[in-house]
């Protein structure tokens, strides 16, 4: 789970398919492969940085992008954050895309 706060920070929770991520508890701290935080920045849209605390360069590089589809019920609008770390040593697969979407 990608949580992106208005403040500019953010938390990353990774859990053990990373398709699967859930926040953590006491009770389920096991089944996290990792959780991090740090400031995010726009820099040039369309792409989103992620940079860990403690970190002097960003960590994440994302693609923005939109996309609307419309089922039975109504139109939905979403926003797609796909993974650009082509050879890097970040836990998140080639393939990963953060999704989220809003009824219309």
């Amino acid at each position: 789970m990608l949580t992106l706060n208005p403040n500019g920070t953010f938390e990353l929770i990774l859990g053990e398919n990373n398709a699967n991520a859930q926040k953590t508890n006491s009770n389920s701290s096991s089944s996290t492969l990792m959780k991090t935080s740090g400031q995010w920045k726009l820099r040039q849209f369309p792409y989103l940085e992620l940079q860990e605390n403690g970190a002097s360069y960003a960590n994440f590089y994302f693609e923005i992008s939109q996309s609307k589809e419309t089922d039975q019920i109504s139109e939905i609008h979403f926003i797609n954050l796909t993974t650009i770390n082509v050879n890097s040593t970040t836990p998140l697969p080639l393939t990963c895309v953060f999704t989220y979407g809003e009824r219309i």
